[in-house]
């Protein structure tokens, strides 16, 4: 599982490294531009790095003479001065490679990649009014850490900001990335190492390869390899509970039912020959029927219950999940009702 950190973590982290501040920069820098090299720029390429004032804009200064070493035409806009001497030393560097460093100014010419090391996972609040402006533009853009003008804690976004096509990150995931408006913002993510170590999560992220389906033996059968019973349908939301079952059959369920009244079934067994059927009720919607369910669901592992049931008497809720002994999974409907 992948640690997911807050800012605040992040600048726990910062402050209790090791290794100097410039060390840590360059290595930031390197690998942004060893990824903005995979989104297909190199000689001759023409890129804008907006720099802000701290170590955001360090990274972006070192990005872009790294950049600028691989023949890219690289300009730097910066939004002032650097403000801390790990930035400032990294700005220099990158002048003295032949990076030019302009006022932030007003977006004009062609470029065919923006990077964006304006703020970082500290920024609060709305972006500067003379940024705007970059951020309304159409072209591909390489957040540093995090997207500007995106809370690195909430993802929310106050008025405007940058939508990134790839986010390089440092030492781990942010919150930010994960909430409200971050995973739209923030493009692609990468997390790359820096050489930072000893963090606290926030909490952390399930992938894939944390839960892989376990290989069926070769004896196996449909009934061994776990089975669902899917309560739920009323006319106009029929396909709910059939996006469901096939949910759980790509998952890896070897038998998959729908519990369904007895005036939906031919309709499911028409859109889907492949799964099976059980009438529970008559008419097309459940009623005082959660008994007849029960004696239908003891063959099955697992019981999901909500899926377009539709509007249901709390009742037959209330008695199927109090009378159902294993897992459970419960859709919206279930709990409105």
């Amino acid at each position: 599982m992948r640690p997911v950190i807050t800012p605040e973590e992040s600048a726990r982290l910062d402050a209790a490294a090791t290794l100097p501040v410039d060390v840590l920069m360059e290595r930031a820098g390197y690998a942004v531009a060893r990824w903005a090299a995979t989104l297909g720029v190199g000689y001759g390429s023409r890129i804008v790095v907006l720099a802000g004032r701290g170590n955001n804009g360090g990274d972006g200064y070192v990005a872009a003479r790294h950049l600028r070493r691989r023949g890219a035409e690289v300009v730097v806009r910066a939004l002032g001065a650097p403000k801390r001497p790990a930035a400032r030393r990294a700005a220099a560097l990158a002048e003295a490679a032949g990076v030019r460093i302009e006022p932030l100014g007003v977006p004009d010419g062609e470029w065919e990649l923006l990077v964006d090391a304006a703020f970082g996972v500290g920024f609060r609040g709305g972006l500067p009014p003379e940024l705007v402006p970059w951020t309304e533009l159409g072209g591909p853009v390489l957040a540093v850490d995090v997207p500007s003008g995106l809370d690195a804690a909430t993802g929310e976004v106050v008025d405007a900001a940058f939508s990134a096509e790839l986010t390089v990150t440092f030492h781990a995931l942010k919150t930010g990335h994960l909430l409200g408006e971050g995973p739209d913002r923030s493009g692609r993510v990468e997390v790359v190492d820096i050489g930072l170590d000893g963090e606290r999560p926030e909490f952390l992220l399930c992938e894939e390869a944390d839960a892989p389906r376990p290989t069926r033996p070769r004896t196996a059968h449909k009934w061994s390899a776990g089975s669902v019973l899917v309560v739920g349908g009323s006319p106009g939301m029929v396909g709910a509970p059939v996006l469901v079952a096939d949910a759980a059959l790509r998952a890896g369920a070897g038998a998959v039912a729908i519990a369904c009244p007895e005036g939906l079934q031919p309709i499911y067994e028409t859109m889907r020959p492949g799964l099976l059927t059980v009438a529970v009720a008559p008419g097309d919607r459940f009623g005082a029927d959660a008994g007849s369910v029960l004696g239908r669901a003891s063959r099955y592992d697992v019981l999901v219950v909500g899926p377009g049931l539709g509007t249901v008497a709390r009742e037959f809720v209330v008695r199927l999940l109090s009378g159902w002994p294993g897992p459970v999974v419960v859709d919206a409907d279930a709990l409105n009702a």
